[in-house]
């Protein structure tokens, strides 16, 4: 089990790219402020969007029906999508991508070249790594508290 758990935890880093820089100094930690994304695009009858460069622009949303993003748009204007597959840093052009994430949930919009965005909106989900790292960040407080007792 804890072997799984190891395994869980190593894709998510590299999914998500998140790299910890721990300064031995305060202990702070710092994590990147980006996101990899990697999603399948096909056509309405379900085909792989055809290999050659597009224009992706993301959004994140706090509901569903929102009008006003809570960050982005981020256009990307020459991704490269090969078979329907396609691979971008979300935060690399409009920053503090962390502010999408500080009120609850997230959707993800997505829209390819001048079409109107992908319905429904991605609902943007925790990954094993950040679920961790709050138990971690807990355990530590809880652990000097105790030495405050």
């Amino acid at each position: 089990m804890k072997q799984v758990l190891l395994f869980i935890t190593a894709i998510a880093i590299v999914m998500f790219g998140f790299h910890l820089q721990v300064n031995a100094e305060d202990s702070s930690v710092s994590v990147p402020q980006l996101i990899n994304y990697q999603g399948k695009l096909t056509d309405a009858s379900g085909n792989p969007l055809k290999s050659e460069k597009y224009k992706l622009t993301f959004s994140i949303y706090k509901q569903l029906s929102d009008v006003t993003p809570v960050w982005g748009p981020e256009a990307h204007p020459e991704v490269p999508i090969v078979n329907g597959f396609f691979n971008v840093i979300l935060g690399s052009i409009v920053q503090n991508i962390s502010n999408a994430f500080a009120n609850g949930n997230a959707y993800l919009e997505i829209k390819v070249g001048d079409n109107p965005a992908i319905k429904p909106r991605q609902l943007i989900l925790s990954v094993p790594y950040a679920m961790q790292a709050e138990n971690a960040k807990n355990s530590k407080n809880a652990e000097y508290a105790q030495q405050l007792i």
